[in-house]
């Protein structure tokens, strides 16, 4: 099997659960998993070690074969944290979505004008403290960057882009919308 040498760096942060996007610091990466040879042998060596290599518009990530019935639960209650957030994004006066740029501090001093938004940052909100807006809003991004949904784009402006991998979690919460209705 003759594997692309960039195979481990792809693993070690798929495996972690992040994404590989067409944007930003792994664009090198996803050029690579995007042609179909390089795909298709790595989906077959992936598969073999339990992981499945799986592609979205724009990103790919891994998926396990078979979990267990703790690690979906697990997932399912980080996930509830997401809606929220997603929640909050879809709130704000200027949208979040991908490809987009925004800076914390944007999105606190809109969330400090309006008592809806401070109310879902509460419920966000993992401190035990009452924490300031921005701190909160610093957290959620520090979350968001670290699972590769979003990516820092400027130090000094703290301005971070929205990665495509970004609709993974948008998909996920329409198939939640779309099942409750059809109950």
């Amino acid at each position: 099997m003759n594997l692309p040498k960039q195979t481990r760096d792809i693993f070690e942060i798929l495996s972690k659960g992040q994404f590989i996007c067409s944007m930003g610091k792994y664009a090198h990466l996803y050029d690579l998993l995007k042609n179909p040879d390089n795909f298709d042998l790595l989906y077959d060596y992936f598969q073999a070690i339990g992981f499945c290599l799986e592609s979205g518009n724009g990103y790919f990530y891994f998926s396990k074969i078979q979990e267990s019935t703790s690690d979906i639960s697990e997932k399912l209650l980080q996930f509830e944290r997401y809606i929220d957030i997603l929640d909050l994004f879809a709130s704000l006066d200027s949208k979040i979505k991908v490809g987009d740029t925004f800076t914390p501090a944007k999105i606190a001093e809109e969330c400090a004008d309006n008592p809806v938004l401070r109310l879902k940052l509460k419920n966000i909100s993992t401190s035990k403290r009452d924490d300031n807006i921005i701190n909160i809003i610093r957290s959620i991004v520090e979350k968001l960057e670290k699972e590769t949904f979003i990516e820092k784009i400027d130090e000094e402006e703290e301005r971070y882009k929205v990665l495509d991998s970004f609709q993974y979690l948008e998909q996920l919460v329409m198939q939640i919308c779309i099942n409750e209705s059809s109950e």
